[in-house]
């Protein structure tokens, strides 16, 4: 069952966000967890069922909306030039925050943790696992930014992705992630599929993106697909969930409120003041509404993909 969170940040605002938790009694350990960080389009209805996936498999999921700091539109340029120049500071500060949040519930082991991410959120996720963060033992990078330097991926967990064929803009960085992890001696299973394109692993509606994105032919492959999350739900079970865990201190765990009272409203993704702050209330409403001017917005992520 998802329920909708907030999740409070050092800067004194707050983090929309979406959890699902399997069904049932805890384990004694606590649930492993997985966060599960969002494709360009931001929270959309699919995005929203790899929580669910991820919850009937035994794992504890969160999924933070990281447009939620402002206007959609600012949130998604910030992000772009983010990803474009490979310092992904605010979305690596909120996945960290996210992380931090998930392995503090009581129903957590927070030493048993993976990131997963799709598109945008691959290299992302990707990023964020480079930087060697607690209780991290797998990422999932899913037609995600791969850099072309391999010392940034030193410290990664083991790694596993998967990328399609027939996507121009991304298959490439799908033989550069595996060319980068077996230079390092570093655990992954990244495969290539050559009937898939973009975004073929989640049942996905965005006919502009086919449209104004052709060459990296989106749209889901189920073939394909059943493959990949098969391998993904393989290797998380292997390095998460089967991991043995040094329980985090419970000096690390706090007590997490599943309300939203009380809780600051959301800075803008400027960081300006408190001009243009958007209603907590109507951020929650708007989470999964699809991204304003959707041609444009897709326009300038083909122009910066391969950014490295």
């Amino acid at each position: 069952m998802r329920q909708h969170v907030r999740i409070p940040l050092a800067d004194g605002s707050a983090l929309a966000a979406t959890v699902a938790l399997p069904e049932g009694t805890p384990p004694v350990t606590g649930w492993p967890g997985v966060v599960v960080v969002h494709e360009i389009y931001g929270v959309e209805p699919d995005m929203l069922d790899v929580v669910d996936l991820f919850a009937e498999h035994g794992y504890a999921a969160v999924l933070p909306d990281l447009y939620s700091h402002g206007t959609r539109a600012g949130c998604l340029a910030r992000a772009m030039h983010q990803l474009a120049t490979g310092k992904p500071g605010r979305p690596a500060a909120d996945i960290d925050a996210t992380r931090r949040w998930l392995a503090g519930r009581e129903d957590v082991d927070g030493g048993r943790l993976g990131v997963i991410g799709f598109c945008m959120g691959g290299g992302f996720a990707l990023a964020y696992a480079a930087s060697a963060p607690p209780g991290v033992r797998a990422a999932s990078v899913n037609y995600g930014v791969v850099p072309r330097d391999q010392e940034e991926l030193r410290s990664v967990c083991p790694v596993v992705g998967s990328y399609g064929g027939r996507d121009q803009g991304f298959r490439s960085h799908g033989t550069r992630l595996q060319e980068h992890m077996r230079a390092l001696g570093i655990e992954h299973d990244v495969e290539i599929y050559p009937t898939a394109g973009h975004s073929f692993m989640t049942d996905g509606h965005h006919p502009t993106a086919k449209l104004a994105l052709f060459p990296l032919r989106h749209g889901l492959v189920r073939p394909a697909a059943d493959d990949a999350w098969q391998r993904t739900f393989a290797f998380f079970d292997k390095h998460v969930a089967n991991h043995e865990s040094r329980q985090a201190s419970t000096t690390d765990r706090t007590p997490v409120s599943l309300t939203r009272d009380s809780l600051p409203a959301q800075r803008p993704c400027d960081g300006g003041d408190d001009r243009g702050r958007e209603d907590p209330a109507r951020q929650d409403e708007s989470v999964g509404e699809p991204l304003p001017r959707a041609g444009r917005v897709e326009s300038a992520f083909l122009a910066e993909i391969d950014h490295g």
